[in-house]
């Protein structure tokens, strides 16, 4: 399979038709500390925060990483504080690559997935994602050339690919 076969393949796939990661949800208020240790019991990297019935924000490990590891009394802290307030999410209609495009482009690792009413379903990670999975399968078989070819489909006709130093450069 040819890497724009591969994508092609993926804007067929549709969420609905996926596994879906399974979500941590907790509710707004709760200490730091407490989304960790559910995020860790569950392995994964993110928890959604609710207000009630209403998604609020998304707690990721990033967030642990740049707010809360290097200021320990933040543990005890609400995890609204650090949260990404009224996150990005995708419909369980949307294609599998839709999903990745908006991840490369966002730089999410994770996306929550709704339902037609709204409900939360799961999410995408970028590591489970099928795609991310395939993709190093046939470089593997095919050389890093195919993965390079598919990149620019990946990215969408909207984001234009980053410039990579020459080698030898300073980086």
């Amino acid at each position: 399979m040819t890497s724009v076969n591969i994508v092609q393949h993926f804007e067929n796939v549709r969420l609905s038709d996926m596994r879906l990661s399974s979500l941590v949800v907790v509710p707004s208020g709760r200490k730091v500390r407490s989304v960790v240790a559910a995020m860790a019991a569950q392995h994964t990297g993110c928890a959604v925060i609710t207000d009630g019935a209403r998604l609020s924000g998304i707690f990721t490990e990033r967030d642990i990483t740049r707010g809360v590891v290097r200021s320990p009394e933040t543990w005890d802290a609400p995890v609204d504080r650090f949260m990404t307030a009224e996150p990005t999410v995708i419909g369980h209609h949307a294609s599998a690559i839709e999903a990745l495009r908006t991840m490369n482009a966002r730089r999410f690792r994770n996306l929550p997935v709704t339902g037609t009413d709204g409900d939360l379903l799961g999410s995408i990670n970028l590591r489970t994602h099928p795609a991310g999975r395939v993709l190093p399968g046939v470089a593997e078989q095919a050389g890093p050339r195919v993965v390079a070819r598919a990149q620019p489909a990946l990215r969408g006709p909207h984001r234009p690919a980053r410039p990579r130093p020459a080698a030898g450069a300073a980086r």
